[in-house]
């Protein structure tokens, strides 16, 4: 059922999207051609596809949670999972800005990875950031914004936020792949990923509660962005090589 509402969904957005598209570009009558409709209706087939995956996997580990665990735990572990994904504000904001411009550079992936480099660098220090302040202050925040007990989603947290770098890895990868209308690797990252995070949370929740579908998470994060980042052209390390953000910064900032 819940799959279903979010297909549903998905088909809704995307329709309202192409609908309006076409309003403004005043090119309706591209509906009566039947073979630019159906490259449509397969490119949006193929991005819900993997939409949905990917929702699947942030949402399974709660579903996992609540069949072993009770229902405090899992308000514990939805709010650790809430808190983790405002780290990936960024990267999703960005994503949006930047499919255009990955189309645009289709046959140049040289600038494309520049891009994705950066933006990934970015977001790792703001995640790094977010990781120490919550270290410290974390006990603290959700005491006064929650409630005392519920410090208890402070160590899942934590390890959650640890494992956020490798979903935006996947989320900036899925970009590229997707302006190039190759979604099979998408499909492969999730699909074994998920795999991944099932099997671990069936293990480790028994013994470590919400801890470890959190761990569970971390790993099947890293796996989905490492295993995407793979398996294009660009080397894994450039994600992490500061050089290009360095000379962003110069160029943008210092020297103007």
């Amino acid at each position: 059922m819940l799959l279903l509402f979010i297909f549903t969904g998905k088909i809704n957005q995307k329709v309202i999207y192409i609908f309006f598209y076409l309003i403004r570009k005043e090119k309706l009558i591209i509906i009566l051609n039947l073979s630019i409709l159906k490259n449509y209706i397969i490119y949006g087939f193929k991005n819900i596809s993997f939409n949905i995956l990917g929702i699947s996997m942030y949402s399974l580990d709660v579903f996992i949670v609540s069949y072993f665990l009770d229902s405090i735990s899992i308000a514990y572990y939805v709010i650790a999972g809430s808190l983790v994904k405002i780290t990936w504000f960024l990267v999703d904001n960005a994503g949006t800005v930047i499919f255009p411009k990955f189309i645009k550079n289709i046959q140049n992936n040289n600038d494309t990875f520049k891009i994705i480099n950066v933006i990934n660098q970015f977001s790792l220090l703001i995640t790094v950031l977010l990781i120490v302040l919550f270290i410290f202050f974390g006990k603290d925040f959700l005491t006064v914004i929650y409630k005392p007990d519920y410090q208890k989603a402070y160590l899942a947290t934590i390890i959650l936020l640890l494992g956020s770098p490798g979903m935006v890895i996947y989320k900036l990868y899925s970009r590229y792949f997707a302006s190039k209308n190759s979604f099979r690797m998408l499909y492969y990252s999730l699909i074994i990923s998920i795999i991944l995070n099932v099997i671990l949370n069936f293990v480790l929740i028994p013994h470590w509660g919400i801890e470890g579908a959190a761990f569970s998470s971390f790993v099947s994060y890293w796996f989905c962005g490492l295993f995407i980042a793979a398996n294009s052209n660009n080397k894994i390390l450039n994600l992490f090589n500061y050089n290009e953000s360095k000379k962003l910064i110069l160029k943008n900032i210092l020297l103007k």
